[in-house]
């Protein structure tokens, strides 16, 4: 059982999953972002709406309400003793029964990309000091506590009749209209507009995103590059499926391969 500190959120942060018709829960660096882009212009352009795109996913312009959260593994490796005790990033019991929508991404580009957060997004201070093999086997970081977390989301909602989507970061980029479309019919219990998609999938592409990086300048963190001349520090990096052979010897792969032996075949992520 992967809540091992406390299975209830005892902040104020409890507060942001009150209210919320769907939750949306990933890893990170398994679309995220641009599934939260995709769906601010989607709404925004349905509903001629020009409020700017927040990290709390708070409008007031009548557009479904859903919430992006980390959930475990946000508890189990980034948050502080204070924090995880108490259970500041974790989903409140009485929220996990709400609608349920899993991102979810191959393990492999997944490791590729939280090696360059850890290690070009973080504050020095936090920064991971290692290189990508060493925090392959990280206890906290490493690619056996990505498998447990994202078994543990669908050992808890995978087998629900309703109320549950698994959407894929690699389906996305094979057919994104298709699935796009299925996430906006989830989240918002209504057929898609086609003319607000079309615009929201326009506008949700990689070197659009990354665009907008650059033009923050002095902006929040969590939305600018760590360094604008480094195109791994970038929040929208690559957004290629298989990457990870650009960046793991043969031996990182078979690590991140022997994990993912244990993950639920639910995912439908073969070897």
């Amino acid at each position: 059982m992967l809540l091992e500190t406390v299975p209830w959120n005892l902040s104020s942060k409890r507060a942001l999953f009150r209210g919320r018709d769907c939750l949306i829960v990933s890893i990170p660096k398994s679309g995220r972002t641009w599934l939260r882009v995709l769906l601010h212009t989607y709404y925004s352009t349905l509903q001629g709406s020009d409020e700017p795109i927040n990290s709390q996913d708070r409008f007031g312009d009548g557009r479904p309400s859903y919430y992006f959260t980390h959930d475990l593994y946000e508890h189990q490796t980034i948050a502080s003793a204070w924090n995880r005790l108490r259970g500041r990033f974790l989903i409140p019991p009485a929220e996990r029964r709400k609608r349920i929508l899993l991102l979810a991404r191959d393990p492999r580009d997944v490791m590729v990309s939280l090696y360059f957060q850890n290690t070009r997004r973080e504050k020095a201070s936090r920064r991971y000091k290692g290189d990508i093999s060493t925090m392959l086997d990280d206890p906290i970081l490493g690619v056996d506590r990505v498998i447990q977390v994202m078994n543990h989301w669908m050992q808890e909602w995978g087998n629900r009749e309703e109320g549950f989507l698994l959407a894929r970061y690699e389906d996305w980029q094979t057919d994104p209209w298709r699935h796009f479309e299925d996430a906006i019919r989830f989240i918002g219990r209504a057929e898609p507009d086609a003319t607000a998609l079309e615009n929201a999938i326009g506008e949700s592409r990689f070197d659009r995103m990354q665009a907008r990086e650059r033009e923050t300048g002095e902006g929040p963190r969590a939305v600018r590059p760590g360094n604008p001349s480094d195109p791994d520090s970038y929040k929208a990096r690559r957004g290629k499926v298989g990457g990870y052979g650009d960046y793991l010897s043969d031996a990182d792969v078979r690590r991140i391969e022997k994990a993912m032996a244990n993950l639920d075949p639910s995912y439908g992520y073969r070897l």
